[in-house]
């Protein structure tokens, strides 16, 4: 068929002149012309020109059976004036729409990624530092606390030593029972704040950043922008125009301080390099993203006006688009681009422990207080001085006294020596134990739950009800216990959800109690309750069908053979998560992965277990590292020992 022709009129149809609607244009290549736009196009370390829009151009030609003639240039140039020129057949920079294209000297390529601008903002979090580290402890358990305290300084600076001196007889009697009391008391003391203390650390954290728009309006966090053409687009929001602040090159910034204007779709790759400009490289974990455009544009690509290709081209654009092709490419040359900048961008957006923020805080605030808390507090300074001391004798001892006993006195070294090493291997136990016990209390094995887990055990606690509209519910007004300690919501006040109980429909419990306490004053999420799975009312609600319809009773059939299949909660899970969480769609719950929505309760969930990981850790490699240099030590004391033979030997 190549070497025959067949006569066509100018008149012909398109089916006529281009038989294969244009999808093979072998011998035919497209000319492009690109700019220096990473991660669009760009040239890497060996100077070939890669990246996104490349690959995809790529994609289209090989399958329309043709390649690509690239002309690169490092900024934009002219094209298409005047419009004969067909130098190239399109070009790959992207121009924003500012009204009708019609009058152009060429055509409009759309490729999917568009402009939308959004605000990224700090994350950052309230400390409720009083609850963390002061209500552990209640008032009367500290005034004990501080009554034991005041007791054993007075016994140690003057009682001992006057009963040691006048009544010596008593202080034999009475100093080993206080002593030992004072470390029961320790321990007692130190394992419950430790517990306590620690599951805090992961639980009272209240996020203090705006997460819409219209908290952003209401906050006093400035907005940084790098792009100035953004001002004239959000002049009809004065709230937010007047939190603008544009971007010098001669200040240096703090990103912690200020709200950042990103492109919507490529937040988690560009904020590493805008933050790196500010003066303090961070990640996108760091930030939050409000995912409500401030401005949103349309762009497009010039393309050959009398071109026949720009329609079939299209049509590939909008089906590789519709396939994930695209976004795929995003992700793949944005990480490239990143990492070639030395840019940490992780390439599966959804599968990273950082993505979990309520981990953040654990990690960077509970490292400093559990070396306090474990390390340091739980043995007092006279512990401490106890510790020393005795550490210093054993070396002394070990050094020094071992060998004059020896040499000396060798009647009384075999009376002191086994002694001494009982009572240091006695020593070494008691610390150890003292130790697990804490790691023990740390793991959360020493916490007992104390919160009614049934209607009877709630009926008889003392944690109030509140709920609107009490005498409409037919369990209250049948329990006088529970409507004696009922309180009607007062929506103009703020209340404390911790020491309340609230009612909540049992199916949406995990996806809506956080908005629930929100509104009572202080967020908490479903990890903080307890729900009791006997409902107090049941309502069966219908839906208005036509009444004639012969529809009805199969669309019910299949509304009933759903639910049966657990479709109906599935949808549950995902949609009101969705709807509560604007964020939500990195998590994938079509494939069942219900993330942070599942009320199933595992060790990674608990957040006061990671720390305890990492200090574990630290405590174990510690004890490695003595365990060494006891053997060390044990080694050069046989050196001293051997040495010491042979020279009086050889004298």
């Amino acid at each position: 068929m190549g070497d025959e022709f067949v006569d066509l009129s100018h008149r012909a149809s398109v089916d006529r002149l281009f038989p294969d609607r244009l999808s093979n244009l072998s011998g035919s290549p497209y000319k492009v012309a690109c700019c220096e736009d990473p991660a669009l196009s760009y040239l890497n370390g060996k100077k070939k020109l890669v990246g996104l829009d490349i690959d995809f151009i790529d994609i289209i030609a090989k399958h329309q059976r043709t390649s690509v003639e690239y002309a690169y240039t490092p900024v934009p140039h002219k094209v298409f004036e005047p419009w004969y020129d067909r130098t190239i057949d399109f070009a790959t920079y992207r121009m924003i729409s500012r009204g009708t294209t019609k009058l152009l000297p060429f055509s409009a390529l759309y490729f999917p990624n568009q402009y939308r601008w959004c605000v990224a903002v700090p994350k950052r979090y309230k400390r409720i530092i009083h609850e963390q580290v002061i209500w552990p402890f209640t008032v009367d358990l500290w005034m004990l606390m501080s009554g034991t305290v005041v007791f054993f300084f007075i016994y140690e600076t003057m009682l001992q030593k006057l009963f040691s001196s006048r009544y010596p007889s008593v202080y034999s009697v009475i100093n080993t029972p206080i002593t030992i009391m004072r470390i029961m008391l320790l321990f007692l003391l130190s394992e419950y704040y430790t517990a306590i203390l620690t599951s805090n650390l992961g639980l009272s954290r209240v996020p203090n950043y705006p997460k819409n728009l219209r908290e952003l309006m209401k906050s006093n966090m400035p907005i940084l922008t790098m792009q100035p053409y953004i001002l004239e687009y959000i002049a009809e929001a004065p709230e937010l125009a007047s939190k603008i602040v544009e971007w010098s090159k001669t200040i240096r910034y703090d990103p912690f301080q200020y709200a950042l204007v990103q492109m919507c779709d490529n937040f988690p790759y560009t904020i590493a390099l805008a933050t790196k400009n500010l003066g303090k490289e961070l990640t996108r974990h760091h930030y939050h993203l409000i995912d409500e455009p401030i401005r949103t544009a349309i762009g497009y690509s010039p393309f050959e006006k009398t071109s026949p290709k720009v329609h079939r081209f299209q049509r590939y654009v909008s089906r590789l688009a519709e396939a994930g092709i695209w976004q795929y490419l995003i992700r793949k040359w944005n990480a490239i681009y990143s990492t070639s900048f030395h840019f940490y961008v992780d390439s599966d957006m959804a599968s990273s422990l950082l993505y979990l923020n309520h981990f953040v805080p654990v990690f960077i605030v509970a490292s400093y207080i559990y070396v306090l808390a474990i390390i340091i507090w739980p043995y007092t300074p006279s512990l401490w001085l106890l510790i020393t001391s005795i550490s210093a004798c054993f070396i002394v001892y070990h050094l020094l006294l071992k060998d004059l006993l020896l040499k000396y006195f060798p009647n009384i070294f075999p009376i002191i020596n086994t002694p001494l090493h009982i009572l240091r291997i006695l020593l070494l136990f008691l610390l150890t134990e003292y130790y697990t016990a804490n790691l023990t209390a740390i793991l959360g094995v020493s916490q007992v739950s104390v919160y009614p887990k049934t209607l009877d055990e709630f009926a008889r606690s003392p944690i109030p009800l509140i709920m609107s509209a009490p005498d409409d519910y037919q369990y209250v007004r049948e329990n006088p216990e529970v409507r004696a300690k009922t309180i009607e919501w007062n929506f103009s006040k703020t209340y404390d959800p911790a020491g309340m109980a609230l009612i909540q429909l049992c199916d949406l419990f995990p996806y809506t109690i956080d908005h629930t306490t929100s509104l009572m004053g202080k967020r908490f999420g479903y990890r903080h309750y307890h729900l009791i799975g006997e409902p107090i009312v049941r309502t069966i609600v219908i839906s208005p069908f036509l009444k004639t319809s012969p529809l009805m009773a199969r669309f019910q059939k299949f509304v009933c053979r759903l639910n049966e299949a657990g479709i109906w909660d599935h949808l549950v899970r995902k949609w009101v998560a969705l709807s509560r969480w604007p964020n939500a769609e990195d998590v994938d719950l079509a494939d069942g992965k219900q993330g942070m929505f599942t009320q199933r309760s595992t060790i990674l969930q608990l957040e006061h277990f990671t720390p305890v990981f990492l200090l574990a850790g630290y405590v174990y490699l510690v004890a490695v590292v003595v365990f060494l240099l006891e053997i060390a030590v044990h080694r050069i004391l046989r050196r001293f020992n051997s040495a010491g033979r042979g020279f009086v030997a050889w004298g």
